[in-house]
């Protein structure tokens, strides 16, 4: 499942979802200065992948989510999987039309079969920017 979201890039087309793309391509200066290590310029340069966008996207809503006076540290991990989760993504099967769905936001206008899905909307998911998606989510549910 993994591997497949990191082979497939992020297509991005609603404004601003450009944002999303430029922070999961930043990720890979952050697993640079990590590893030690450096990429070849075709992988450092390479658009955005799923899996980074989901990453990057994970730790901005748990930052949002974030109460220092309960925590220690954000539970970026628990936001990943829980967007996992809202995809319907499973593990060990193909998940291609999932992706595919995503990229190309043929979803549900509640966003059901994306990654923040609503039970009570005001707009099209579709044509909302995945940040707004998210912040609308994140109000609903906590």
């Amino acid at each position: 499942m993994l591997r497949s979201l990191f082979y497939e890039p992020f297509h991005h087309f609603v404004p601003n979802d450009d944002n999303r793309a430029s922070e999961g391509q930043g990720l890979r200066d952050k697993f640079m200065n990590d590893k030690e290590m450096k990429l070849d310029r075709q992988s450092y340069f390479r658009p955005c992948s799923v899996l980074e966008m989901m990453i990057a996207l994970s730790e901005r809503m748990a930052f949002q989510l974030f109460n220092p006076m309960n925590e220690a540290e954000p539970d970026r991990v628990g936001c990943f999987w829980e967007i996992v989760d809202n995809l319907k993504l499973k593990p060990n099967q193909s998940n291609a039309a999932i992706i595919y769905k995503l990229n190309k936001r043929e979803y549900m206008e509640s966003g059901l079969g994306g990654m923040f899905p609503l039970e009570n909307f005001r707009e099209d998911q579709r044509a909302v920017e995945i940040w707004y998606q998210m912040m609308a989510y994140l109000n609903e549910n906590y």
